[in-house]
């Protein structure tokens, strides 16, 4: 019961609908208020009510408990314009019902409606939909942290895929109160791995780690002169654009419903060089440095440094986030 709690919280978390106007434009020269009178005019005519109803006694005591049984009902005559009062119809809301037959039927269902299933005679065009991964945008990456879920939808085709995920990496270092004498001070950092866990529920269904070698870039920066200090301490920023990192091979079964869950391992190392500076210890420059790391880069606001020289190139990678199945 817990796993089928926790896949529909996920479903509810991170589905997002297409809206009506995204899968069908309106009519042009028509208002929405006039398209909606018009739906509502030819709802109303009840052109369906009486077909197929043999009702039970069941149903017709049901019909009339809800005030449904003897419906009244607009005139049926489409070639004409006319309008009539909400208490003649039993229609709550505007006082005034008006049939244009010059005004288009848009997104209207012919069929019967049922009052509990239906969509007020509005139809809605199928956006067919295999699966998405819905990722969390810029990420800061924590060992076991959701990088994103996965969802597979009721038109997925095949019992199982095998994916590839790609997805940028931007490394941030920051110090704060760094002492004027560790000006020329070298920091090196290396990420050494960056692994992947795919969970369906609370269990592993993937795990894979990749050669980061070929694709992210280690970075090495060099402290800056400061323009000012207080008191002899000063703060410094640095961004860096690591590449793309890739994970491929990821077989999932795609049964309609599923919920993936993305989460990243990562592991790095930062050294100091202070060959250069007149501070010497190493480790008082490293103490006061904060370093973080980002996956999933949507904001290419990502280029800044102060007080910081970088020694390595940031990559040439696009900042995109692509995940692909076979």
């Amino acid at each position: 019961m817990s796993g089928f709690c926790n896949q529909r919280k996920l479903l509810m978390t991170f589905n997002n609908p297409t809206s009506r106007e995204e899968l069908e434009k309106p009519p042009s020269g028509f208002s929405t208020e006039q398209l909606n009178m018009r739906r509502k005019s030819e709802i109303l005519q009840h052109k369906n009510h009486q077909s197929n109803n043999q009702n039970s006694q069941k149903s017709n005591f049901a019909q009339r408990v809800r005030g449904t049984y003897n419906r009244k009902r607009l005139c049926n005559d489409n070639t004409k314009v006319f309008t009539t009062s909400t208490s003649y119809t039993d229609v709550p809301g505007s006082s005034v019902l008006t049939h244009d037959p010059s005004v288009p039927l848009w997104k209207y269902n012919t069929n019967n409606i049922n009052r509990y299933s239906s969509t007020d005679g509005l139809t809605y065009e199928k956006e067919e939909k295999e699966w998405i991964f819905y990722p969390i945008a810029d990420l800061n990456i924590e060992n076991n942290k959701r990088a994103g879920i996965l969802t597979i939808y009721d038109d997925i085709k095949l019992s199982s895929y095998t994916y590839t995920f790609r997805t940028p990496i931007i490394s941030y270092f920051s110090g704060k109160n760094i002492p004027i004498n560790c000006i020329g001070s070298q920091c090196n950092n290396q990420i050494i791995y960056i692994s992947l866990n795919v969970y369906y529920n609370d269990n592993i269904i993937y795990t894979g780690s990749t050669d980061t070698k070929p694709t992210i870039s280690n970075n090495s920066f060099t402290i800056d002169q400061p323009a000012a200090t207080t008191d002899g301490l000063f703060d410094f920023e640095h961004y860096f654009y690591n590449g793309i990192i890739t994970f491929d091979n990821i077989v999932l079964p795609t049964s309609p419903g599923f919920n993936y869950e993305f989460k990243f391992n990562i592991f790095t190392l930062i050294d100091i060089n202070t060959d250069n500076a007149i501070e010497k210890n190493a480790s008082i420059v490293k103490n006061k440095i904060t370093t973080k790391f980002y996956a999933n880069i949507n904001n290419t606001l990502y280029d800044y440094s102060e007080n910081v020289t970088s020694i390595t190139q940031s990559s040439n990678d696009p900042n995109i986030i692509t995940i692909n199945a076979v």
